[in-house]
């Protein structure tokens, strides 16, 4: 049976981390995955599709809107359902409803170390733009994403003790 895709559910929350931890290792504490959704369902207001097969959390795909662009977070599929077409199903899904809210261009980054996603989103009509993502860490709020992990900018400490 195809998993359903629908909107995240707050019950959804443990099938989303033990997901999340599969598919994001370098992300050490489920701590954080829980912190980023909460931030996301305070902050955002732009979709946040799960897919399910049986009760079970298969795949998500998040998406953050800054007024212009939306960016996607977070594609996710379970190791047993990928090459069969969920993650391509949920990235359909997610532009369907960013077109539905008038938004002109999604966007999207790959993380050093998953090139191999490259292909993948260039399949489904993505490009790559010519620019550099510059990125600084202003609070400790966010500490446990793993980008600020390995070494965090020493005027932080400074400016929040």
């Amino acid at each position: 049976m195809d998993p359903e895709i629908r909107d995240y559910l707050d019950t959804d929350l443990p099938g989303v981390v033990s997901l999340w931890q599969e598919c994001f290792p370098e992300v050490r504490h489920a701590a954080a995955f829980r912190e980023m959704i909460a931030r996301k369902q305070a902050t955002q207001t732009g979709p946040f599709l799960v897919a399910e097969s049986d009760g079970n959390v298969v795949g998500t795909v998040v998406v953050g809107m800054d007024g212009l662009n939306a960016w996607i977070y977070l594609v996710g599929v379970d190791p047993a359902f990928r090459r069969a077409g969920l993650g391509s199903r949920l990235v359909h899904a997610v532009e369907d409803r960013l077109k539905q809210l008038g938004v002109p261009y999604v966007c999207l980054q790959v993380m050093e170390g998953r090139e191999h996603l490259l292909d993948f989103y260039t399949t489904l009509g993505y490009r790559v733009d010519p620019r550099v993502s510059m990125v600084k860490m202003i609070s400790r709020n966010g500490s446990n994403h793993p980008r600020f992990r390995e070494a965090p900018d020493p005027s932080i400490e400074e400016a929040v003790d």
